[in-house]
């Protein structure tokens, strides 16, 4: 069975979801997903998941929660750069994106219908102003016309029906927000800028530019998104969808497809002896020694532990010494992922087990 992960540059005109079954028809049966919606006039990097790598979506989008937090693949309500290893924020993506002021739509972007007007235009200089005054953590109300569901149904699909619905307003942050094009005239006005951002996951760039325009004491929509990365991946890896239909069709997919375990990060790897593979593969709980104790021993990222009947070793992904494991984890036997896992008190839960080729 194919696993792993794709890096697609998506096309603009298509949905996240139509990009999906594109390659699903063309891979034939097989478990898919993808991680981070974009919309249908947006392009650039869309992750997409394949055979047993659906089961890590929760671990991607998603950071590793302190050792202090009880729960599994929780975003941090803290907004700070990390001072330890241990400690995760949410997942960062990048994105380009133009604004044409004096013009409101219900979608705040190109697509929608035009609500309101304005002949006030920003300067140069007040756009500069307003991205300083939108760095950092923030509450955000998304757009009406979104994939977020409201009693089981999407916003959007509402939407369309005239069932305007208020989608909830949601914490978000924005690391670095800054002007890309303007006019050299820092007193003129601007009726179109584009920008920079790197935000949080979960941020949408239609309502940074909705709010930066009423900011500028002006209205505005976007008309050109780009993702230029998303986590650790960006467009420099992303490859184009009709790429990688041709390469499914000559039977060469596995050329661009990412390794299952690739997008992991530094979530610490606990590596397992053959009877805890099979306990693992059983669902079955395991002990676990604190990553102390096994950097002091022969142990390795990615090497079984001989089973001398004492708890497994915790490995750290870089080697290095760590305290002792806690949350979540990459369970590995002879190198190889074979399960997400979950150890509280120096017990390993098995969360996700895979099952690749």
């Amino acid at each position: 069975m194919l696993s792993g992960w794709l890096i697609i540059d998506k096309p603009e005109g298509m949905t996240s979801t139509r990009v999906g079954t594109s390659i699903k028809r063309a891979l034939g049966k097989c478990k898919l997903g993808h991680i981070g919606t974009l919309d249908p006039m947006a392009t650039g990097v869309l992750v997409v998941a394949i055979g047993e790598a659906t089961k890590l979506i929760p671990y991607v989008t998603k950071s590793v929660p302190s050792p202090t937090s009880p729960d599994e693949g929780t975003c941090l309500q803290s907004f700070h750069a990390p001072t330890s290893p241990d400690e995760g924020t949410c997942l960062q993506k990048e994105y380009t994106f133009c604004v044409k002021f004096g013009q409101a739509t219900d979608s705040y972007d190109a697509d929608g219908s035009v609500t309101d007007t304005t002949q006030h235009l920003p300067t140069s200089l007040q756009l500069i102003h307003v991205c300083k005054s939108m760095l950092g953590p923030q509450d955000q109300r998304p757009p009406c016309y979104s994939a977020i569901k409201h009693n089981g149904r999407r916003l959007c699909d509402l939407a369309r029906k005239g069932q305007t619905t208020l989608a909830p307003i949601r914490q978000i942050h924005v690391y670095e927000l800054e002007p890309t094009l303007l006019p050299d005239e820092s007193e003129g006005v601007v009726d179109r800028a584009c920008f920079r951002a790197v935000v949080s996951g979960g941020t949408y760039i239609r309502s940074i530019a909705h709010d930066l325009a009423i900011k500028a004491h002006s209205l505005g929509h976007v008309v050109q998104l780009r993702r230029t990365r998303d986590g650790q991946f960006n467009i420099t890896q992303a490859i184009t969808l009709e790429k990688v239909l041709n390469l499914a069709h000559k039977g060469y997919i596995g050329e661009c497809i990412v390794p299952i375990g690739a997008v992991l990060g530094d979530i610490p790897a606990v590596s397992v002896s053959e009877q805890e593979w099979k306990d693992v593969l059983c669902g079955r709980t395991f002990p676990i020694a604190s990553a102390n104790k096994a950097a002091s021993n022969e142990a390795t990222p990615g090497e079984a532990v001989p089973n001398k009947g004492e708890p497994s070793e915790a490995v750290p992904n870089k080697g290095e010494p760590n305290e002792a494991v806690q949350g979540i984890v990459q369970v590995l036997y002879n190198g190889t992922l074979i399960a997400m896992g979950h150890v509280t008190d120096g017990v390993c839960f098995p969360r996700r087990v895979l099952h690749p080729e």
